[in-house]
């Protein structure tokens, strides 16, 4: 079968390429209401039929009668409008929402057939595995019925059980476990809650969010959705694999501070300042994290000592770091986590990794 991943649409589009997250909801500019138009796409796609291929045209139909912006433009006055000119009305939308889901990789065109209304050749859509994984976490958060929300989270569950089957990764067999205690314990909001949350990072490419939701990239966000049974899951892990979740852990965090450190640290805000220090990150933070190279469960926290008067930097054990990201979230936050100056013990403090945080483009 020949699968086309191009877009045929040859109309000029009317709004930028979106982030992923618009899946979620709309901007408040937005004009309309393009989140519900993309979800609404996603779960006709998912629906039982007797092949799982579409044409434009069913699912226009299928929309006229399901997409409440829809509805709502053809009732009153409108009500009498033929529902071959609904679809015209809005194919351009329609079309640009299944171009976007295409670049994500969250929809292909499976093959080019014959029109049944003239000689040209129309496409056939088919929902990707990854576009069947995002349409159930889209039900999940969005359904209005209870056992629709479980059927769609146990599915999702299911999905990553198969993944470990296939790939003893430390972190899948990580996320696999901390999904099925999470089940088991009834904790169906907490999942929610970390689906909503991938949804929200800054990504365009359907890759990035599958790397972020199997941990492979932004693995903090998996362990904090419940501290108390992640911590549980990583000490009951074999020797090996409980030092790969702890490196991973790690350098994330790490490169975190490479990335944000200078940017958000206010002692650089000074411009003569930053000018002193020279690079960004300092060297003195660069060599102390290749001395503790081989420390998988300590992070090198790059500070600025007064003291020394000098960069610095602090070392902190994993699992105490994330008890500061947890503590940064809760009722009374604190934004910064601590330690002492490796050279003369003083008490540094630098922030914490804030969440949401970088961006995948």
């Amino acid at each position: 079968m020949l699968i086309l991943t191009q877009s045929l649409s040859i109309l000029k589009p009317f709004y930028p390429s979106p982030k992923i997250k618009i899946i979620l909801g709309n901007d408040k500019s937005d004009k309309y209401d393009n989140a519900s138009l993309y979800q609404n796409i996603l779960e006709y796609a998912n629906l039982p039929r007797t092949t799982l291929e579409f044409r434009f045209t069913a699912l226009g139909r299928w929309l006229m009668e399901n997409n409440r912006e829809f509805i709502n433009d053809y009732s009153d006055s409108a009500r009498k409008t033929n529902i071959s000119s609904r679809i015209a009305n809005k194919r351009q939308r329609i079309q640009n929402c299944i171009d976007n889901l295409i670049k994500w990789n969250f929809l292909l065109i499976s093959e080019m057939v014959e029109s049944k209304k003239n000689d040209l050749k129309t496409p056939l859509y088919l929902l990707t595995p990854l576009g069947k994984l995002v349409s159930l976490i889209v039900k999940s958060i969005f359904s209005n019925k209870e056992k629709e929300k479980k059927d769609s989270i146990k599915e999702i569950i299911d999905i990553v059980n198969s993944i470990k089957e296939h790939n003893d990764s430390a972190v899948v067999i990580f996320i696999a476990e901390l999904l099925n205690q999470l089940w088991q314990k009834d904790k169906i909001s907490l999942i929610i809650q970390h689906f909503e949350r991938l949804f929200h990072l800054e990504l365009n490419k359907g890759n990035d969010f599958l790397s972020s939701f199997l941990g492979i990239k932004y693995f903090i966000y998996w362990f904090i959705i419940n501290e108390e049974i992640s911590f549980k899951i990583v000490e009951q892990l074999p020797d090996e694999k409980r030092k790969i979740i702890l490196f991973n852990l790690k350098t994330e965090i790490e490169y975190y501070y490479q990335q944000n450190y200078l940017i958000k640290e206010d002692y650089f805000l000074n411009i003569g300042k930053v000018i002193d220090s020279g690079v960004i990150p300092s060297a003195y933070w660069e060599n102390s994290r290749i001395k503790h190279i081989n420390s998988f469960s300590k992070v090198v926290v790059p500070s600025y000592c007064d003291i020394c008067n000098s960069h610095r930097v602090f070392v902190v054990d994993v699992t105490d770091y994330l008890k500061s990201i947890v503590r940064s979230h809760g009722p009374y936050p604190s934004m910064d986590v601590s330690g002492n100056c490796i050279e003369c013990q003083n008490s540094l403090s630098t922030f914490v990794i804030s969440l949401p945080f970088g961006s995948v483009v």
